[in-house]
């Protein structure tokens, strides 16, 4: 029995594998999934700074309604109804950024020919922006322009924008030539608050047709011509 026992042991240590003491092979699924730099690289990384933004010297609008200050600009628009003397300046989605009187053109309608104290109806871009401080009327020496003249690209008519005045009880009111009028104040802050080449819509006036076959109504009286000494004390009076 002894000599059986002692053979059985002999034959299993001599078919059993000899361990070594280098670490067994790893498994696909213990391989690394990275390369060897892509993994020293994960080692060395010490965590996420917080970013540090440059400083913004812009001036933000404090406004519930407005863009994200500073970060992101978001498309606007101004519309302007000439029968209401308003101006306002919205938001892509069309919150009011702004909403001032304005003076508009003396008549009403579109614009047909030039100097017939309209103002162009429809759609415009904004070209520019100009220091209109020292600029005077055609030949006038009135400087009428307030500080900021802000050009609208208006086909067939040029000349045609959105202006301080040297007359700010015009506005509100239908008293200008075919500009838009709006305080001093005002254009200061309407440029600072628009880009080059933002849209300007100004809604037609509602003008009412005249009838084609109006019955003609009485004629008025002849005026019956003054005395020769009345009409000198009315002359005299007009040249005071």
């Amino acid at each position: 029995m002894k000599h059986r026992l002692l053979f059985i042991t002999l034959v299993t240590s001599l078919t059993l594998p000899v361990f070594a003491d280098e670490p067994p092979a790893q498994t696909e699924a213990e391989a690394p999934f990275f390369s060897p730099a892509v993994e020293a690289a994960l080692a060395a990384y010490g965590g996420t700074e917080k970013p540090v933004l440059p400083e913004d010297g812009r001036k933000h609008i404090d406004r519930e309604l407005s863009t994200v200050p500073g970060r992101m600009f978001m498309p606007r628009k101004i519309e302007i109804r000439k029968d209401a003397c308003r101006l306002d300046l919205c938001n892509a989605f069309g919150d009011k950024l702004m909403s001032v009187p304005v003076c508009t053109s003396r008549n009403r309608g579109q614009k047909k020919t030039r100097d017939d104290c309209k103002t162009s109806e429809g759609t415009f871009n904004l070209y520019g922006a100009y220091i209109s401080t020292d600029w005077t009327y055609k030949d006038t020496n009135q400087k009428c322009y307030g500080p900021f003249f802000l050009a609208l690209n208006t086909p067939f008519y040029t000349g045609i924008g959105i202006h301080g005045t040297n007359a700010p009880g015009s506005i509100p009111g239908r008293r200008s030539h075919g500009c838009i009028r709006v305080h001093n104040e005002n254009i200061v802050k309407l440029k600072g608050m628009v880009t080059k080449d933002i849209l300007v819509t100004i809604f037609p006036d509602k003008v009412s047709p005249e009838p084609a076959d109006a019955p003609e109504g009485p004629k008025p009286a002849a005026v019956k011509p003054a005395p020769e000494h009345e009409a000198e004390a009315e002359a005299e009076t007009d040249s005071i």
